[in-house]
């Protein structure tokens, strides 16, 4: 059971599944360092799935299993973080107990406009991705495309998208680095 004393800056209900029946409280502890560290607000997704998942993939870190019968607790949560994204994610990665940090480019957030959203997680072992959406003209339809930057040097390119470098909330923009010669 999660010690909601320890987690002043959210409640139950600010998520989109029960963390008390759904979330290992671990999780929701490493939320609340992150949110302490970050010194910025925090809006757990309210899609359906982004705490729980009870269908689909097995190996997600969602993933717990039956609503009524869960065989595990999550361990991973989708949260859009207010602030410039990319001094959240190196925030992000500095925060021990989260081990997973996906970061996603084409989602909506709080406001129904592009945000930045980030997959976090507590697996045992580092993992960071990317997941754009592209077009597929075969297909007729956007796919998403996950890319790991541990195995690719190429995959940093990311840092590149514009939104990763302004605030939503306050209209900052941070100072981009400059490119640099190959």
């Amino acid at each position: 059971m999660i010690d909601w004393t320890k987690v002043p800056n959210f409640k139950s209900e600010h998520f989109s599944e029960s963390p008390d029946m759904f979330a290992d409280p671990d999780l929701i502890y490493a939320l609340q360092a992150f949110r302490t560290k970050v010194r910025r607000s925090i809006f757990p997704s309210p899609v359906a799935g982004a705490l729980a998942r009870f269908a689909g993939g097995t190996e997600t870190q969602h993933y717990v299993g039956d609503a009524l019968h869960p065989i595990r607790k999550s361990t991973a949560v989708d949260i859009f973080v207010e602030g410039i994204p990319i001094a959240n994610l190196f925030c992000l990665l500095s925060i021990i107990e989260i081990k997973g940090v996906g970061i996603y480019l084409h989602t909506s957030g709080p406001d129904g406009k592009p945000w930045i959203m980030f997959h976090i997680d507590i697996r045992p072992d580092p993992l960071v991705w990317i997941c754009e959406k592209v077009w597929k003209p075969p297909e007729k339809k956007l796919v998403s495309i996950y890319r790991y930057p541990q195995t690719s040097p190429q995959h940093w390119n990311f840092l590149q998208n514009e939104l990763m470098y302004y605030d939503k909330i306050h209209g900052k923009q941070a100072v981009k680095p400059a490119a640099t010669a190959a």
